[in-house]
């Protein structure tokens, strides 16, 4: 390609990523309108935020996934569903139950997997 044909596509290039970065912000800022506007939405926005770490794009997904968290009966559910807590089925199952899962052996790359409890293990 010649100097020329890449200054070219190089600048429609770039006013198409400057359309679509207007265009986010645009959405973004509507979206921010309508949780404001709304109380509960507001609240449960406020609270989603509060833990550190949690930014408005999770916290809008999260509302919007959840149907306003009308999806879950309790709150155990929504925290499995975000994968927050690492629940066994039986109160005596084994410390080492949480921890057995036969994909982790089949992970691409060796690449690290998050396990419960803060601790990553690799395959």
């Amino acid at each position: 390609m010649c100097k020329k044909d890449y200054r070219q596509k190089s600048g429609r290039l770039k006013e198409l990523i400057k359309g679509l970065e207007k265009s986010v912000s645009q959405a973004e800022e509507e979206i921010k309108n309508l949780t404001e506007s709304n109380e509960t939405l507001y609240e449960q926005h406020k609270r989603l935020c509060t833990p550190e770490g949690t930014g408005d794009k999770t916290a809008v997904k999260m509302i919007v996934v959840t149907r306003g968290f009308t999806d879950f009966t309790d709150a155990r559910k929504f925290c499995c569903h975000a994968g927050a807590a690492p629940f066994s089925r039986s109160f005596r199952t084994p410390l080492a139950a949480l921890f057995h899962n036969p994909t982790f052996r089949y992970a691409p790359c060796g690449a690290e997997i998050f396990c419960p409890f803060g601790t990553s293990c690799k395959p």
